[in-house]
């Protein structure tokens, strides 16, 4: 069970931070009128190799861009739907 005021997923931080996160989010993209919210994580063909060679030669334990993006795209959900979880 999680405590009171924690939005599933986002343990780690209470859930009124994960929805100032969201607002945020909404309002820097449109703000910059470029890319809508929530955006959609996209990997471009050269990244697979680039990714890996970077990541690992940073120590970084996450060296398949599919699964950083993974990551990437789940967190963005989570932020996307703060408001409405309870």
């Amino acid at each position: 069970m999680r405590p009171a005021g924690r939005a599933a997923g986002n343990e780690s931080l209470p859930r009124c931070a994960i929805v100032g996160v969201r607002d945020a989010c909404v309002e820097v993209f449109s703000l910059r009128g470029t890319h809508a919210w929530p955006p959609k994580v996209q990997v471009y063909p050269l990244w697979p190799d680039q990714y890996s060679a970077l990541t690992k030669g940073m120590g970084f334990p996450v060296t398949d861009v599919a699964d950083a993006a993974a990551a990437v795209e789940a967190m963005i959900v989570r932020i996307s739907k703060a408001s409405s979880e309870t």
